[in-house]
């Protein structure tokens, strides 16, 4: 008789990125974002006790929740709006997305200080929003207060994706996530930064083993769409047998 030779364990993720994400949140949680200190965000009142109309007072609402829950100081962060693409002139300058789908938010911060833009078709889209505004604090944290970052551009917003994620909001964060109810109306998330689902989902599996909750599935795994939730799972069951091993190394 032949019996099925057990399927060995995989990572969902090149060695190299695992290397990248588990070296990265090290730092992170060893220097800006104490991650058992925050929780898994998730897309419901607990969180966002707010009736989203569309209109502009959702992202103030969004600014200062974020900031509320991440124990950052947004009092001095300029909040604006535009409908496109726009020059800010000298300064630093960053957008989540670039192209047809549009910006979506972007971060500028100079010697006279510091502005979040929210492109307004996110305000039609609570989620959206959400991973927006988080993806632009999280350029604050790094950028605005303590100038790290990469030379590349393309990797800053990579190091930014994974402070968002970091500081609770892989699920906003994922890619093609469930519709969720937190209003009269339901709301669904795009996708919205530069990581993967599959680098969002291990990073989340990661983050569970430095809270030290590894052991069973989280209660909100459910919040996760469909591919991003197998990829957490396969995660789940690869950290639980091959813990992280960080080295320190980083290419800051």
């Amino acid at each position: 008789m032949f019996w099925k030779k057990k399927q060995e364990l995989s990572c969902p993720v090149t060695p190299e990125d695992k290397e990248w994400i588990e070296n990265n949140l090290d730092w992170l949680d060893r220097n800006l974002v104490e991650l058992a200190h925050f929780p898994t965000i998730l897309p419901t009142k607990d969180f966002f006790d707010w009736k989203f109309t569309g209109k502009q007072d959702d992202a103030f609402y969004v600014l200062a929740r974020i900031g509320e829950l991440c124990s950052i100081n947004i009092s001095h962060i300029q909040l604006d709006f535009i409908n496109d693409q726009l020059d800010f002139g000298n300064g630093l300058l960053t957008a989540i997305e670039k192209g047809e789908k549009g910006i979506g938010g972007l971060y500028f911060g100079d010697e006279d200080g510091e502005a979040i833009t929210i492109e307004k078709k996110q305000l039609d889209n609570p989620a959206s929003l959400i991973a927006v505004m988080a993806h632009e604090l999280s350029h604050h944290v790094l950028i605005g207060l303590h100038d790290i970052g990469y030379s590349d551009e393309k990797e800053n917003e990579y190091l930014t994706d994974l402070t968002a994620v970091a500081y609770g909001f892989g699920i906003f964060l994922s890619d093609n996530a469930t519709i969720y109810q937190v209003s009269s109306s339901s709301w669904r998330i795009g996708k919205q930064g530069y990581l993967p689902p599959q680098v969002i989902a291990y990073a989340m599996a990661v983050i569970q083993y430095f809270k030290g909750e590894i052991k069973t599935n989280p209660v909100w795994i459910d919040h996760l769409d469909k591919k991003t939730k197998k990829y957490f799972l396969q995660s789940l069951d690869y950290v639980r047998v091959h813990p992280p091993t960080p080295t320190g190394h980083l290419n800051w």
